[in-house]
């Protein structure tokens, strides 16, 4: 599973201002693995007070896991997303099949 994720603050609850805070921001990326999640992308604007990233994972509770602690100081939101590459495999292996031929994995 693939998500997009968007964290958004005020400047008052801006981690950047927060040596807490940011750790607590810190420590959700560098265990991101051990809660059973890969960042894919992690890209921030801070002007805008906003943080992206592309996570992937097997379970949303890895992803809640993850940003638990982050929580109280902005918003998150999940939306879900799919790999174009994926996609396009998915379909040309959906189309092979269809006309009885099968692709080498």
């Amino acid at each position: 599973m693939l998500l997009q994720v968007i964290h958004s603050h005020t400047p008052e609850q801006c981690p950047g201002n927060d040596e807490h805070k940011m750790d607590i921001f810190n420590k959700a990326v560098h265990e991101a693995k051990q809660n059973g999640v890969t960042i894919r992308s992690y890209l921030v604007n801070a002007p805008a007070h906003k943080v992206f990233f592309v996570l992937e994972t097997s379970e949303f509770e890895n992803v809640h896991l993850m940003f638990k602690d982050s929580m109280a100081f902005g918003s998150y939101e999940f939306i879900p997303v799919i790999d174009p590459d994926a996609e396009r495999r998915f379909v040309q292996k959906e189309i092979l099949e269809g006309m009885g031929t099968k692709q080498d994995e």
